[in-house]
């Protein structure tokens, strides 16, 4: 029996990459480093701040419900290093190799973003995120700029959340960058 060669292969690879819609760039789509995004889970109430050392970017922890956090980007040390320094207050579990994360920027992200998702942009602050849907697929939803956001997706969603992106996104005039 022929042994299964497993490769890994970026989420995106087949993504379509351009400008589509109207002249000019009121949106811009990216796909983001496929690089840490572990969940942290505590009791409702608990002080979040250890964990900021683990994750890197300009909003590196995301509150996703009462007591649930994404920690994004590559901080110091590992999972089993981070297990050991936060237990058992926290507890964590690598959702790195099953999500992946895109970014919407520009003077019409929000107005995109809001023909997909319920979600109340101009209440959602810089650092804040929401567990939503956009359309049919299910987003964690994070603004990390005042015409910024980042969406984590699972990964097998995550062609059909591009395409719709830019297919809502042409009306605005939209750049892909896989």
């Amino acid at each position: 029996m022929p042994d299964t060669v497993l490769i890994a292969r970026p989420a995106l690879a087949s993504a379509a990459t351009g400008h589509f819609g109207a002249p000019g760039t009121g949106v811009t789509l990216a796909a983001l480093p496929e690089d840490r995004l572990w969940q942290a889970l505590a009791r409702p109430g608990t002080d979040p701040a250890p964990m900021l050392a683990y994750g890197a970017g300009r909003c590196p922890l995301r509150s996703i419900g009462p007591g649930q956090w994404l920690i994004v980007g590559v901080g110091t040390g590992t999972l089993a290093e981070a297990q050991a320094a936060l237990a058992p207050t926290f507890a964590l579990s690598d959702q790195t190799h099953g999500r992946m994360r895109v970014s919407l920027s520009g003077p019409r992200a929000a107005d995109l973003l809001a023909k997909g998702t319920a979600v109340n942009l101009a209440l959602l602050p810089e650092g804040g995120a929401a567990q939503t849907l956009f359309g049919h697929i299910g987003i964690t939803l994070a603004r990390t700029g005042p015409e910024a956001f980042e969406l984590a997706v699972l990964r097998g969603f995550a062609l059909s959340l591009w395409d719709e992106l830019i297919l809502l996104g042409r009306e605005y005039g939209i750049e892909a960058r896989a």
